[in-house]
C-alpha cells in the first residue's frame, strides 16, 4: 500500500497543480502606469535614473514629465520623500509626519506647481545635509561625497508623489543624484 502511494504521489500532485484556474502570477510584478513619468534630465541609469549635480554649484534638479499625448498636465509634485533603498517609495503612501531618521523620512511636504507635462524639483546639496538628517562631518561627507575621477552618488533616492490635473496620483521611479565637479 505504501508502496502504491509512493508512486501515484507526483501523479495526483501534477493533477492537483493543472487543475488550478489562476492565470496570473502572484508576487513581484511590474507595474506600469497608465501615464508613465519620465526623468527628463537623466544622465544616465543603474538600477534607477540617475541625474547629475554639480559640487561647484551646490545644486541639483530633477525634472519630471508625462507625454503630451497622454492628454493630461502635472498639477503638482504632493510630496518628495528620501530613502537609503531604492524601494523607499513606500514612504509616499504612509501620512507625513515631521519626525524623519537619516535613513529615511520626509524631504519636503509642500507642493511643487507642475508647468504643463512638466515639473521640476530643486534642492541644494546643503539643504539635503540638513534634511536627511546628516549634519556630523563624517555624515555629510558621506551623504555628498567629493567628486572624484570616477564622480559618486548621494547616499539616498529620491521618491515623489506626482498628482495629475484630474487628481490622479502617481509613484514613479525613484531617482538618485551624481555628484560632479
Amino acid at each position: 500500500m505504501f508502496r502504491f502511494l509512493i508512486k501515484t504521489f507526483p501523479f495526483f500532485l501534477l493533477v492537483f497543480i493543472l487543475s488550478c484556474k489562476k492565470k496570473e502570477v502572484v508576487g513581484i510584478t511590474n507595474f506600469e502606469p497608465d501615464i508613465p513619468v519620465h526623468v527628463l534630465n537623466k544622465q544616465a541609469s543603474f538600477t534607477v535614473p540617475v541625474v547629475t549635480g554639480s559640487k561647484a554649484s551646490g545644486q541639483f534638479s530633477i525634472e519630471l514629465g508625462i507625454p503630451q499625448s497622454s492628454g493630461r498636465t502635472i498639477k503638482e509634485i504632493s510630496r518628495v520623500v528620501y530613502s537609503s533603498a531604492a524601494n523607499g517609495a513606500g514612504i509616499l503612501l504612509k501620512t507625513p509626519k515631521d519626525t524623519q531618521v537619516v535613513a529615511q523620512g520626509i524631504y519636503l511636504k509642500t507642493p511643487i506647481a507642475g508647468n504643463g507635462t512638466k515639473v521640476t524639483f530643486t534642492s541644494s546639496f546643503d539643504e539635503f545635509k540638513t534634511r536627511t538628517l546628516q549634519t556630523s562631518a563624517t555624515a555629510a561627507a558621506a551623504a555628498v561625497p567629493e567628486p572624484t575621477a570616477n564622480n559618486a552618488l548621494i547616499n539616498r533616492w529620491f521618491h515623489f508623489l506626482v498628482t495629475l490635473d484630474d487628481g490622479t496620483q502617481i509613484i514613479p521611479m525613484g531617482v538618485r543624484v551624481l555628484v560632479v565637479p
